[in-house]
């Protein structure tokens, strides 16, 4: 599993590239804007191996994943927006259904989520030709899945004691049975709009910016300080 927290510099920063929900943009598209993410925002991100998904189940380690990453960001971030209708156990954050195509932060997470996850695969790609997991990305296309048939999994990478490429490949290997995405996100708020947010809604301090939350998220386009 892999996951992204973002935070972006300021409100008004200028970004001379498409960031979106990142399984609405081409390869490309994602490229581009991965780079310039990397190098403009503050961002971070984690991983969880096999066999913390086989002890947490796929839906608990994307939330470890998420955890992670806010924690790994270089900066005291207090509050977060996550891509999903729950908050990980122990940050303090808003969920976002279909956050990615709400919240250009989250959006931006995404992007950083699945250019790793991707470009982990077709890495491990050169080591299994026949998957073709560099023009999947492990994804169940029925190119892939019939590679799957054909050749079975490569038990080795499942079970494991949990590297980069064993993470992926199990991500994978779920992801050709149950037909889901894994690239867990999770988008930490600007921390520059001058509102330190607290774990309880009733300060005082935390009303405008809370107010400010729920008009972005419904605003189109995406709100440029997410």
């Amino acid at each position: 599993v892999v996951a992204a927290a973002v935070i972006f510099p300021n409100r008004d920063i200028e970004i001379p590239v498409v960031i979106r929900d990142s399984k609405q943009m081409t390869a490309r598209q994602r490229a581009a804007a991965y780079d310039w993410i990397v190098n403009n925002t503050i961002w971070a991100v984690a991983e969880c191996s096999p066999a913390e998904i086989d002890e947490l189940n796929i839906l608990w380690a994307s939330m470890l994943a998420m955890k992670r990453a806010f924690k790994e960001l270089k900066c005291n971030a207090e509050f977060c927006l996550v891509d999903g209708n729950r908050v990980p156990d122990g940050l303090c954050g808003m969920p976002v259904v279909k956050g990615d195509a709400k919240s250009l932060s989250i959006a931006a997470a995404s992007v950083i989520a699945k250019v790793t996850r991707d470009r982990i695969m077709a890495d491990l790609s050169e080591q299994f030709p026949q998957y073709e997991w560099n023009k999947n990305a492990g994804y169940p296309t029925k190119s892939h899945l019939q590679a799957i048939e054909k050749y079975g999994f490569q038990l080795k990478w499942i079970l494991g004691a949990g590297n980069a490429g064993q993470s992926t490949f199990d991500a994978v290997w779920n992801g050709a049975r149950i037909s889901i995405t894994l690239a867990a996100v999770c988008a930490a708020i600007n921390m520059t709009v001058g509102v330190v947010i607290g774990a309880i809604w009733g300060f005082s301090k935390t009303v405008d910016m809370f107010m400010t939350v729920v008009y972005n998220i419904f605003a189109k386009p995406l709100p440029r300080h997410f």
